[in-house]
């Protein structure tokens, strides 16, 4: 599936107003001054075709500085189409995300991260340098972020092991507080246990094919002696 971005609208998001970007088929330059929004530009297309942002969990932050809601709006062309595909977003802190395709609502952020927008997005940020040089969470978070995105099944795992997680967590906190007994701990080990399973064999699966890629990557850089 092949698929352009023809057209952006952005309201409140980072520091823009209310701004139209249109785009044509192939290489797009974005050229400003520094601190103009270049970046944020970057992000607001990731948050368009995702539903989140790839700079920062708290999406609190990308709603602009003194307004109290966002939205994004793309018209997408999909396989070559003359017709287009509209997708918007709209968010408000504390709120939970309305996300609309052709003005449908989309059944969840789950599915919608996984292609309901009808197109991919890859990007690279500065901070993106910390995959390379930066701790193995950072790793394993750039995977799972790349996973969730293809498969829905292992996007929804994902997101079950973080509340999992965080829910063993507060258990603990109220063990060692005297307000809950270690014998309910048993089955959030077990949830955590289970989907922590999931997740491994959806990254191991992954790491084959991903060496493929890399090695590709270092043949034409290098040449094949050092992909060996």
């Amino acid at each position: 599936m092949s698929a352009y971005l023809r057209a952006l609208r952005l309201v409140n998001f980072r520091n823009y107003v209310d701004a139209t970007a249109l785009l044509a088929p192939g290489l797009n330059v974005v050229v400003g001054d520094n601190a103009q929004g270049k970046t944020n530009l970057l992000e607001a297309i990731a948050f368009n075709v995702t539903g989140s942002s790839p700079r920062t969990p708290k999406e609190n932050e990308v709603v602009r500085w003194g307004a109290d809601f966002t939205r994004t709006e793309a018209r997408i062309a999909v396989d070559g189409s003359t017709g287009e595909r509209a997708v918007a977003i709209g968010y408000a802190p504390g709120q939970k995300k309305r996300i609309t395709v052709d003005g449908v609502p989309a059944p969840s952020l789950t599915n919608y991260a996984a292609g309901g927008a009808g197109a991919r997005v890859v990007t690279f940020f500065p901070d993106d340098i910390r995959v390379v040089k930066g701790a193995p969470s950072d790793r394993r978070e750039f995977l799972d972020a790349l996973l969730s995105s293809l498969r829905p099944a292992y996007a929804r795992a994902a997101v079950e092991y973080a509340r999992a997680v965080q829910q063993r967590n507060q258990l603990l906190r109220r063990i060692r507080d005297g307000f809950s007994s270690e014998r309910t701990l048993a089955t959030w080990d077990r949830k955590v246990v289970e989907l922590g399973k999931t997740i491994l064999a959806g990254r191991e699966a992954a790491l084959p094919i991903l060496e493929e890629h890399f090695k590709d990557a270092l043949r034409a850089l290098y040449g094949p002696e050092k992909a060996a």
